[in-house]
């Protein structure tokens, strides 16, 4: 009875981990895109689980850009992003200018 008691003395630790796990159950639901429409640009893959790579550290590393590119919510998060650097009066991104009534143009290189 103690141990229960002794849980609920730190609220905020255990609603963190509630929400670390919530989100992490989420995130495996999500099904893998291919491609990312908002970017025009293919998102990584998972990578193949493979011991040698995993002691290489070459497994974590691919993970890691796969998580970058495949996680709940993303195409949200860089609509709200977007917006925000427009709100703030940002004129270029990633080569792509702002332009009037919301039209982006890729910069060229000359």
């Amino acid at each position: 009875m103690e141990t229960i008691k002794g849980a609920f003395k730190y609220p905020v630790i255990i609603l963190f981990f509630a929400i670390l796990a919530a989100l992490s159950v989420a995130d495996m639901m999500t099904p893998t895109k291919a491609v990312s429409e908002l970017e025009n640009r293919p998102l990584t893959q998972a990578p193949a689980f493979s011991a040698t790579a995993l002691f290489n550290n070459e497994w974590t590393y691919q993970y890691g850009e796969y998580t970058r590119d495949q996680f709940i919510g993303r195409d949200s998060w860089i609509s709200a992003q977007s917006g925000l650097e427009i709100a703030l009066g940002k004129l270029e991104a990633n080569g792509v200018w702002y332009a009037k009534d919301g039209y982006q143009i890729a910069k060229v290189a000359t």
